[in-house]
């Protein structure tokens, strides 16, 4: 009788893979193989089509507003770096959370972006029992959630009226009126 394998690693390799997948891996490794946008010759282009259809299909899952704004990583560890590194203004000094437990694509390149004074990291404890967000970390990320909530408030009002003033600035509007939105 074979010994039956049970494989604990899915989540970093996507193993074993569904017959499915490896038709369509198959396929293109066999029928198209090239690259999109290399070139306008049959192969490229209809690469380009692939990704362009997979692009619309992912935009109609996941309620896109723009399939074009769907990109395609390596793996989830160059995607969340891309994520993180693409989200943070060096000159900006922002914060990020984490829990201490998270994946090292997303411990390491925080870390390296505090050591470089370009933001602070606030690592949330979890209890070391049951995984769980330690219940005295719970009021700090209240009044972390509550401050974001008021900052992005202050921005889009800030936004709203910058926008409001150049759709009325040519009307004369009496001074002092306060639109109500």
């Amino acid at each position: 009788m074979p010994v039956r394998r049970l494989y604990m690693d899915n989540a970093a390799t996507s193993f074993p893979k569904p017959a499915t997948v490896l038709d369509a891996m198959v396929h293109f490794a066999t029928g198209c193989g090239a690259s999109a946008g290399r070139g306008g010759y049959a192969e490229a282009v209809e690469c380009g089509r692939l990704l362009s259809e997979v692009r619309q299909r992912l935009c109609s899952l996941f309620n896109g507003a723009d399939p074009r704004n769907f990109i395609f990583t390596l793996n989830c560890t160059d995607g969340l770096n891309l994520a993180i590194k693409g989200l943070v203004d060096p000159a900006g000094k922002g914060h990020a959370i984490c829990s201490c437990i998270d994946h090292n694509s997303i411990l390491r390149p925080l870390g390296t972006m505090e050591d470089r004074g370009w933001l602070a990291v606030t690592r949330v404890r979890v209890d070391p029992r049951d995984g769980l967000v330690d219940p005295a970390e719970i009021d700090m990320l209240e009044d972390l959630l509550v401050a974001a909530f008021n900052d992005a408030r202050g921005k889009s009002e800030a936004l709203m009226q910058s926008e409001m003033q150049k759709l009325t600035a040519g009307l004369n509007l009496p001074a002092g009126l306060k639109l109500p939105f």
